[in-house]
């Protein structure tokens, strides 16, 4: 249900672009640098660590309407809710060993 509702959100509210580059990977690799350099820290800080580190606040209203667009019920708002219980003790482990 979680990745139902992670897909659904995504489509609803998130945009990306692709925009191939040519260049050696010298030249990638500096011009990546100064487009980091251009960040503000708290955008870029995913940079220096796998570990997810830019927790911001569940936008709670546009979940809710997607749960209630989905005709989600108390039970399935309650396993939801199990699930991301789970996951703020476990973070990204493998749940499933």
């Amino acid at each position: 249900m979680a990745k139902l509702v992670r897909k659904e959100f995504i489509r609803r509210h998130c945009r990306a672009a692709c925009i191939p580059l040519r260049g050696s990977k010298p030249e990638l690799e500096s011009l990546e640098k100064e487009i980091i350099a251009l960040a503000p820290p708290e955008m870029v800080s995913w940079n220096k660590t796998r570990k997810r580190v830019n927790q911001l606040p569940e936008p709670r209203e546009m979940v809710d309407k997607i749960l209630a667009d989905l005709g989600f019920g108390t039970q399935e708002i309650a396993a939801l809710e199990r699930q991301a219980r789970l996951f703020d003790l476990h973070g990204h482990m493998d749940l499933a060993h």
